[in-house]
């Protein structure tokens, strides 16, 4: 299915793309914890007070928030939440690169043990941390790619699996 694209001023494009416009991230006063509707394997994120969808996942056993971002190619930890879940900088190794919408920037890949999303879990995800502070971490594409389907109507996103 194809939804409405979700930007924010940190998305992760491959870098054959050009730039794309970014919206910035604006923080809602309360992430809206994603619902599980009343269709089997459905959660419905609300939109909120912003223009993006923002969601709480738990990301080997920690709560984080995210940024749902069709424009990321990847599940994107900022540093902060990287380092919440476990990860040392010191161990990290920056050996990756993308071209976001704010310039090049350097990822270090990483195994998630756990991602869960409302009832949607899924282990040994791939991820990256970004070398650079990230107001929010990101659910890209790989991430969206692990569902059934996903798509956008009005102020909400259904996430099917």
């Amino acid at each position: 299915m194809i939804a409405a694209l979700v930007f924010s001023g940190v998305a992760l494009l491959p870098s054959s793309r050009p730039p794309v416009l970014a919206l910035p991230y604006q923080p809602s006063p309360t992430p809206a914890a994603p619902t599980d509707s009343p269709g089997p394997n459905t959660i419905i994120v609300d939109r909120g007070g912003s223009d993006q969808f923002v969601v709480q996942a738990t990301v080997n056993g920690v709560e984080l928030e995210f940024l749902i971002d069709s424009g990321a190619s990847d599940i994107v930890l900022s540093p902060a939440a990287a380092a919440r879940v476990g990860f040392r900088r010191s161990q990290l190794r920056f050996s990756g690169t993308a071209a976001t919408a704010n310039g090049d920037g350097r990822l270090a890949p990483v195994t998630l043990r756990e991602l869960r999303v409302g009832q949607f879990s899924q282990r040994s995800v791939p991820a990256v941390v970004n070398n650079a502070a990230m107001p929010i971490s990101l659910l890209g594409m790989s991430f969206l790619g692990r569902l059934d389907g996903w798509e956008a109507k009005g102020d909400h996103l259904m996430l099917y699996w």
